[in-house]
């Protein structure tokens, strides 16, 4: 009968040595089969779902002319939302998307499409160049909307409420009718 009392005080001991171990086998198991957490997906324009934050981080060394660049920057901000006053990829509108690719390459441009039509004079659009400015009028008198040169007749902008940072065509005659200068603010 001893022999058995001390089998019984030995078995919580070894119950609770035996329960630690196996906790610590079932973290390292469920630890070994994790997956990664899929990244999101970049929303449709139709899906109305938001797009992920993104961040640009510059290569070094410079690989490309500041034009290319800025471009580049533009191009990892395809899929952003646009949002009146918008100035980070979580939403821009067509300002901001030029403020903040100018100002990710040390580049210092004024904020609003007002005040960036007047900041440098223009050129042809025969010679624009990637990452040069392209200026419309779609309302009134002044100009009210812009897009970054991204070249092959293509540019990239950020068009309106419930669209999101995407290309356009300069050869579509809705842009080419309202196109009202092109300038380089690098």
């Amino acid at each position: 009968m001893l022999s058995l009392m001390k089998n019984v005080k030995l078995l919580p001991r070894l119950s609770m040595k035996a329960l630690v171990f196996s906790l610590i086998i079932l973290v390292v198991i469920s630890a070994c089969s994790s997956s990664p957490e899929k990244p999101n997906a970049m929303p449709h324009a139709s899906s109305g779902t938001k797009a992920p934050a993104k961040t640009y981080e510059r290569p070094t060394p410079l690989k490309y002319s500041t034009g290319h660049q800025i471009v580049s920057i533009a191009e990892s901000l395809i899929g952003s939302p646009y949002k009146y006053g918008g100035t980070t990829p979580r939403g821009f509108d067509c300002s901001g998307l030029v403020y903040y690719t100018h100002r990710q390459s040390d580049i210092t441009v004024p904020r609003t499409t007002k005040q960036q039509v007047h900041y440098r004079p223009g050129k042809s659009l025969a010679s624009a160049q990637p990452g040069d400015i392209l200026f419309f009028r779609i309302y009134g008198d002044s100009v009210s909307h812009i897009g970054i040169y991204a070249g092959n007749d293509q540019f990239i902008h950020a068009p309106k409420s419930g669209k999101y940072v995407s290309y356009a065509s300069i050869k579509e005659p809705y842009w080419r009718q309202r196109l009202i200068k092109v300038a380089n603010l690098h």
